[in-house]
């Protein structure tokens, strides 16, 4: 149902570490464990700190990728819309 958290459980309590690190290791990542809030928070620095990618807003990057889609997909309409606006001294 929507709105509703459901966990999984795990039987027995607990996590198949080996093969969490072997997907680690085919993936050339690491594998953390964290039994403890405390134990997640550095397992959580950690991490943010090899992040160093930035991310554009979704909306803005949604937005630039249809813009560019439809210019390199309508080449053709998008110089008539370009000549039009010159034409007409628009958009200066």
């Amino acid at each position: 149902m929507f709105g509703v958290q459901r966990y999984q459980m795990i039987p027995g309590g607990s996590v198949d570490a080996k093969g969490l690190q072997e997907i680690a290791n085919l993936t050339h990542g690491k594998a953390y464990m964290a039994s403890e809030n405390k134990a997640l928070q550095n397992v959580l620095s950690e991490i943010n700190k090899l992040e160093r990618t930035e991310v554009e807003h979704s909306e803005k990057s949604f937005m630039k990728n249809c813009i560019l889609n439809f210019v390199e997909r309508n080449p053709l309409i998008f110089r008539c819309e370009l000549l039009r606006r010159v034409a007409l001294k628009e958009g200066t």
